[in-house]
């Protein structure tokens, strides 16, 4: 049993009782791991500098490629945003344009703002669906009528 000093901490204790080997071992591995994340730090930032148009050539702080990286983010953000709004006009667009087509008239309505036009379709489609729902229901009233049973306005539960 090695001889323990009254006034010493238990870390110190520890120190003492391991080998020599053990700590510079321990030390070794801790200093390639920190080298390690450090490398990886800086390639990140050499990264972020080589992607980011205003950061090219320029030797720049940490924080300046940071704060530079965030308002390009945010740039590219809205750019999306933006592209991706034209991309849904342009498709809502081609959807009233083959609806047009597809009715086979001349193009009557190109004066018109594409809204007027898309609600002119709306409601040329619900029409539509209007003159099908009344063809099912004279259908539906003919077979009553024919099996002798007559519509009810409501029902008695008793």
């Amino acid at each position: 049993m090695a001889y323990k000093r009254p006034h010493m901490s238990r870390t110190e204790e520890e120190r003492e009782e391991r080998p020599v080997e053990e700590v510079n071992e321990k030390r070794v591995s801790h200093i390639a791991s920190e080298q390690k994340r450090r490398n990886t730090i800086r390639t990140g930032f050499k990264e972020l500098t080589d992607i980011i148009p205003t950061l090219k050539n320029i030797n720049n702080s940490k924080s300046t490629i940071l704060f530079k990286a965030v308002e390009y983010i945010r740039y590219m953000d809205r750019r999306n945003r933006s592209l991706r709004d034209k991309l849904t006009t342009l498709q809502h667009r081609l959807s009233i344009e083959m609806d047009m087509k597809e009715e086979k008239k001349p193009d009557q309505f190109s004066h018109l703002p594409i809204e007027t036009i898309s609600a002119l379709m709306a409601h040329k489609k619900q029409e539509r669906k209007l003159r099908q729902l009344q063809v099912q229901l004279r259908l539906q009233q003919e077979l009553l009528i024919k099996h002798n049973i007559m519509p009810h306005t409501h029902y008695d539960i008793t």
